[in-house]
């Protein structure tokens, strides 16, 4: 574990997405997710789920994927924010950590995880990056500088200095305002099993930009 652990550390340094100080890594048994980064800045991996997953096919390349996606959590310390926002639009921070994981794995790293957690999310922020003629993995870097609990903070922020590098025109308030609550919409609990339509996404998404250019 500890091997794998220095290679997910490494590769994130080398990539410009570091992981952040972590208090202690802890693998254990018992039910759970995959893993998650406890508020004592532990980051927790769920040593039966990861034996489970060892055992399919692609599970190495799999496993390889759960560790990036935890650690990639690990950026910066949690804000007070952090419950609130995951409880209910779960969706901003999933889909950043899962869609950088996808790119380092399988983009970076030529392995071929399994990539079925949270690809509704994943698809939402890659739609609106097509939208506004960006590549996502600029949009998912601007969001990961933001701690857990403050990607929704920097959502519209991040997505106005993307778009207006292309147009050269800032978000109007209202824009602002419908691009949030689509956000909100695409990036809520509900969604995270739902099945992507990514050209439909993009009409959705639209919307909040056409308003003024």
């Amino acid at each position: 574990m500890a091997r794998v652990d220095r290679a997910v550390v490494a590769g994130l340094r080398a990539l410009g997405l570091p992981r952040g100080p972590i208090r202690r890594l802890l693998v254990e048994g018992g039910p759970g997710p995959y893993g998650r980064k406890d508020p004592d800045c532990t980051l927790l991996l769920f040593g039966d789920r990861i034996r489970e997953l060892l055992r399919e096919p692609r599970g190495p390349d799999t496993t390889f994927r759960t560790w990036v996606h935890e650690s990639l959590h690990g950026r910066h310390p949690r804000l007070a924010s952090y419950r609130r926002e995951y409880a209910q639009w779960p969706g901003y921070e999933e889909g950043l950590a899962e869609g950088l994981a996808r790119l380092v794995v399988r983009d970076r790293a030529g392995l071929d995880p399994i990539e079925a957690s949270y690809h509704y999310y994943v698809i939402a922020y890659r739609a609106v990056a097509r939208t506004i003629d960006t590549d996502v993995e600029r949009l998912w870097r601007g969001l990961w500088q933001s701690p857990l609990g403050g990607v929704r903070a920097s959502f519209a922020n991040t997505v106005d200095e993307l778009r207006r590098e292309r147009t050269g025109r800032a978000l109007m308030s209202r824009q602002r305002a419908k691009l949030g609550a689509l956000a909100d919409m695409h990036f809520q609990l509900a969604r995270a099993r739902g099945s992507p339509d990514e050209d439909a996404m993009m009409r959705v998404w639209r919307t909040a930009f056409d308003d003024g250019g």
